[in-house]
Formats: C-alpha cells, sequence, structure tokens
C-alpha cells in the first residue's frame, strides 16, 4: 500500500453561516458474524449478535461487560444514529468526526492483505454497507463527510492484520464520497467564508485538524484481551482474529515490514510510529495560523501513554483534542478529571456510538445494580454523540443522547462553551488561510 502517513487531505471549504455544525461519534460499528460463526460478513450478508442468533442483516452490538438493557443495548447504534438525524434535520453538520473503532469487535471482516477474499473499492462492501451506509442515512446529512482515524478494533483488538487498510481505501471507492480516512494519521485544513472568492470577511475562520494514530497505547502489554501485539491474537488460529491470520505468514502488512514477526517488532512498529507523528504535530502546530486547531485521537488524552501531547496543546494553544474509546460520553473544559488537567485545551469522550455496550447500564438510576428498564429514559451518558456549534471565537458543544425529554425533544447532556486558546508562546496572529487549489 502507497504510504500516504502524513499527508494534508485536500482542504474542504464550507458557506460561512450564523452557527456551523460538526458531530463527533466514535465506537458505533455493531457486529456481524466473526470467529467460528458462518457469514464472516461475505456475500450471504447476514449478521449475528453476541449469542450468535442470526439477525437479518441488521448490526447489534458486541456484548460489554456482561451489562444488557432490553430494547436499549440490542440497538443503540441504530438509536443514536436516529439521534443525528433528528439534529441534522435542525441544523446540518457539515461533517462529522469519527474517533474510532469502526466495526466490532475485529474490524473489517478481511486480511490486511487482502488475501481473504476479493475486496472491490469500486462497490459498497458489505459491512460499510450494512453497519454503517444504511445506519448513517438520513437525507440532512448525506453529503457530510466522516473524516476519522483508526482504533484498536479497527486493527483487530487482540490483532494487526484486520481489514484496516480496507478502511483507507475506502476513502477512494467509486460509489459513496463521505468516508475520509485516507492514512494512518493525517492533517486537513478547513474553511468556513461568505464566498468562494480569496477575500475573507472579518467573521470568515478556518480550522486545522490533525488526526492521529495512537494505539500504540494498546500495544506491549502482553494482556492477551487487550494487546493489538499479544502473541496469542496473531498466531493462533483459534482465537479471536481466526481465520484470518494464516494466509500470510510474512508478518507484512499493507507496506508494514514485519509488522507481525514477534511481540516485541509489533510493539516497535506503535512505538515509532507515535513518535514520528509528535515530531509530525509539532511542525506543523507551530506553522498553523487557522484560528482553531484541534486533534483527534482514539484514545483519550488522558490515556498516561498520550502524555507527550500535553506540554504541545499548553504550547501551540490546541483548542480541543476529541476522543473515544471508553463506551461513554463525556466533556471537560477548564477542570481536572482523576488528576488530569489541560486547562485551556477542551476535550471530549465520544465513544457511545453504539457499536459495544457501554461502560454501564444505560438507566438514570444505576448504583451499581442491575438497571430498572422502565428508568432507562437516555438521561445518562453511556449512548450519544456530540454536535459541535462552532463560529470564529466560540465552540460550543452539545452532547446528545439517544433519549427523548417528556416533550420529545432529544435529551442534552453538561457540554462547554470554549474560546480558543492562545499560545503560551504569544505568537497569537492566526491570519486565515488563503483557499487553496484542489487538484
Amino acid at each position: 500500500m502507497l504510504d500516504l502517513n502524513g499527508i494534508a487531505y485536500p482542504q474542504a471549504c464550507y458557506e460561512l453561516k450564523a452557527e456551523n455544525h460538526f458531530f463527533v461519534i466514535g465506537d458505533w460499528g455493531g457486529m456481524c458474524g466473526w470467529g467460528d460463526l458462518e457469514g464472516q460478513c461475505g456475500t450471504d450478508q447476514t449478521y449475528y449478535d453476541d449469542w450468535g442468533q442470526q439477525n437479518s442483516m441488521n448490526p447489534k452490538p458486541m456484548k460489554n461487560r456482561g451489562q444488557h438493557v432490553e430494547g436499549i443495548d440490542d440497538n443503540a447504534q441504530q438509536r443514536v444514529a436516529a439521534a443525528m438525524g433528528r439534529i441534522a434535520a435542525d441544523s446540518p453538520p457539515e461533517f462529522v468526526v469519527s474517533v474510532g473503532d469502526h466495526f466490532y469487535p475485529g474490524g473489517i471482516a478481511e486480511h490486511a492483505n487482502g488475501l481473504s477474499s476479493e475486496y472491490d473499492t469500486t462497490t459498497i462492501p458489505n459491512q460499510f454497507e450494512y453497519a454503517f451506509e444504511k445506519i448513517y442515512n438520513s437525507t440532512d446529512m448525506a453529503d457530510a463527510e466522516w473524516m476519522g482515524v483508526l482504533g484498536n478494533h479497527d486493527y483487530g483488538g487482540v490483532c494487526v492484520n484486520m481489514g484496516w487498510p480496507q478502511q483507507v481505501f475506502y476513502t477512494w471507492n467509486e460509489i459513496s464520497k463521505r468516508w475520509v480516512l485516507p492514512a494512518q494519521y493525517y492533517s486537513r485544513n478547513l474553511r468556513f467564508s461568505k464566498d468562494s472568492s480569496d477575500d475573507w470577511s472579518d467573521e470568515d475562520f478556518s480550522i486545522d485538524i490533525f488526526f492521529l494514530d495512537s494505539n500504540h497505547a494498546d500495544s506491549g502489554t502482553r494482556d492477551e484481551r487487550h494487546d493489538m501485539c499479544a502473541k496469542r491474537g496473531n498466531t493462533d488460529e483459534s482465537y479471536h482474529c481466526g481465520g484470518w491470520i494464516g494466509e500470510d505468514s510474512s508478518g507484512d502488512v499493507a507496506g508494514a515490514d514485519g509488522l507481525w514477526t514477534s511481540e516485541e517488532v509489533c510493539n516497535s512498529h506503535f512505538q515509532e510510529l507515535w513518535r514520528t507523528q509528535l515530531v509530525w504535530l509539532e511542525d506543523l502546530l507551530e506553522k498553523s495560523t487557522a484560528d482553531w486547531q484541534m486533534i483527534v485521537t482514539h484514545f483519550p488524552p488522558n490515556y498516561p501513554t498520550l502524555s507527550q501531547l500535553t506540554p504541545l496543546v499548553e504550547k501551540y494553544g490546541v483548542d480541543l483534542i476529541m476522543a473515544g474509546h471508553s463506551h461513554m460520553q463525556m466533556v471537560r473544559y477548564q477542570e481536572s478529571y482523576i488528576g488530569y488537567d489541560v486547562g485551556d485545551t477542551a476535550w471530549v469522550i465520544s465513544g457511545g456510538g453504539g457499536g459495544v455496550t457501554s461502560e454501564g447500564p444505560p438507566t438514570e438510576d444505576y448504583s451499581g445494580r442491575m438497571p430498572q428498564h422502565d428508568r432507562a429514559t437516555g438521561h445518562d451518558d453511556q449512548y450519544g454523540f456530540m454536535d459541535m456549534v462552532i463560529t470564529k471565537d466560540k465552540l460550543t458543544i452539545k452532547p446528545y443522547s439517544w433519549g427523548t425529554n417528556e416533550d420529545s425533544s432529544l435529551i442534552m447532556r453538561r457540554g462547554a462553551e470554549v474560546t480558543r486558546r492562545p499560545r503560551a508562546d504569544g505568537n497569537d496572529f492566526r491570519p486565515v488561510m488563503p483557499k487553496t487549489e484542489i487538484v
């Protein structure tokens, strides 16, 4: 595969409105047949639930921590997608940020080198069709691009050779143009202006977004249940990744020479990938003249393995970090969270997309007991998405649940109003980037 890491994906241009919107969602792709089950997301288009029961092409959340609230946990992805469609009807998003773990439990059910079956990028493959295209099918967001990063489950969860390159390839399919994931890490400039000329008004603004691969956080732990580089997941054909590991013993995956020849080699690959990104990121942050700077990463920034981001966001005035991985919704701004504090940089976790059951039962009165099903109304932070409302000077974060209030309006949880963070070095003159020619 051509190495596209570190590219600047072509600039996107949007009409400036009184308020421009974009959505954030992660951990959303319901599971289909995998492991020893028949119908590995192949031509029969059969989906299965957590217990191996056929469910007529309807994606089901992967079971998580043994909790289950009937009627909610079994169709959480569809509920969140419906909530997104309702907000989009009033305030269509310009784009969607997808923070990883798109298909549970093991990403695209295809060998990373395309050896398991034919993968035609001119069509809509099965998992994309039924877990993405037909779920997020609101006409009010039909043209909104989904700009994403890879999560640990996109690599395979406990291996590294599931179809993550196919997620990259899908960026260039010939039917659906919504998907944007051109590399393991990349950047993009977004321009909001009144017209298409190079003349800017005082209200025009731009955003630089940096999309990172943070999966070094899930490598080298030697935990067979949560380590992409663990020996068992990458060598034992009877375990989790199943038949997808036996057809290519070279260890070469999508151009990454020897990605899995041993746990040490695999871990070194992801650690080096992270170090390379930090150098790349600091260089681009130092040069950025956009009004807003934002980072997208699958693992939350309070993970100790991501601590090197903190001095960069403080020095260069990063305004927002968007993450997932934890199967819940959370907004933090100008406050400490379990000892983690990045001051005036807002950060959100939007891992409640419904591809896997949530961290806790979706119920408002949960206190460690099994929830009462009639109290599962959506007054919680388990399943949902973020609506980001942005102008040149203000970002309003609106976290929506899957549920509704008594007046049928969608439940909005605790959010924040964010202003741009100054750079620590005082170099805060950020003229809007001129329009660039898209080739």
